[in-house]
């Protein structure tokens, strides 16, 4: 499925998230950066937190990486693509990741009837991931591009639907042959 490229335990590497608690400015040290090979030289970073007691401030830490640290730093585009995962049981971290990785990277592509004649497209747009593949064949290799042709998708969607095309090309593919047909 997907394999571990590297990793490292961050204690003493330096690599913080800011995050406020109590209005008073702190910096978040979370416990493991691991580099996911996805297929195709394709990384994920996820950013492991495992969660043991639950102390002050730790809402406040994990709240702020998971839905503003993430978001910003995908949204720009230029550090690859990053995720956070808590893992409150240390024994079954394998297949807590396994199943997060796998969920993150095929729900955003849905295939709707009656959208887009039922094609994989971005989840909430009627942007097809054949369209997506197709323009990345025709030269549009830089993801800053795409981005700026539909404003609406992020990173995260890119990345998505280039997972999702490694894994069903065969469709997508005959897709943009019938496509081009027409």
């Amino acid at each position: 499925m997907y394999e571990v490229h590297s990793y490292v335990k961050n204690q003493g590497l330096g690599f913080t998230i800011p995050y406020i608690l109590d209005g008073k400015e702190r910096n978040y040290v979370p416990d493991f950066i691991v580099k996911i090979n996805l297929g195709k030289n394709e990384l994920l970073n996820l950013i492991v937190e495992v969660t043991g007691e639950r102390r002050r401030g730790k809402q406040a830490k994990v709240d702020t990486a998971r839905n503003l640290w993430f978001q910003a730093v995908n949204n720009h585009g230029g550090f690859g693509w990053w995720a956070f995962i808590e893992i409150s049981d240390p024994w079954d971290a394998q297949h807590t990741i396994q199943q997060f990785v796998k969920k993150l990277t095929t729900n955003r592509i849905v295939s709707r009837p009656g959208v887009c004649g039922g094609e994989p497209c971005i989840k909430q747009t009627r942007i097809p991931v054949s369209i997506l593949v197709k323009y990345r064949r025709l030269g549009s290799s830089d993801d800053a591009e795409l981005l700026s042709m539909y404003p609406s998708l992020t990173i995260d969607d890119l990345n998505s639907a280039w997972h999702y095309y490694e894994s069903n090309k065969d469709e997508i593919d005959s897709l943009i042959a019938t496509n081009e047909k027409t």
